[in-house]
């Protein structure tokens, strides 16, 4: 379990994701008017097996949230 004082919060208005053949790649960042490339500043790299429920939990958190505006 993670302890809630170790967690860290980092804002993002860009994101972008690839793949190869073993993995999938999102990358967070933030992206400034003005700036011709986005800043990276996290990576989360998955097993292909894992996107489905990584999927599934966006959809239904933003389906909630469209139901709650």
């Amino acid at each position: 379990m993670t302890d809630e004082n170790k967690k860290t919060y980092t804002y993002s208005n860009f994101v972008r994701a690839g793949f190869n053949s073993f993995e999938f790649v999102i990358e967070f960042g933030m992206h400034y008017e003005g700036d011709e490339d986005p800043h990276y500043h996290s990576r989360i790299v998955m097993h292909p097996d894992n996107i489905n429920e990584l999927l599934r939990v966006l959809n239904n958190t933003y389906e909630e949230y469209l139901s709650n505006k």
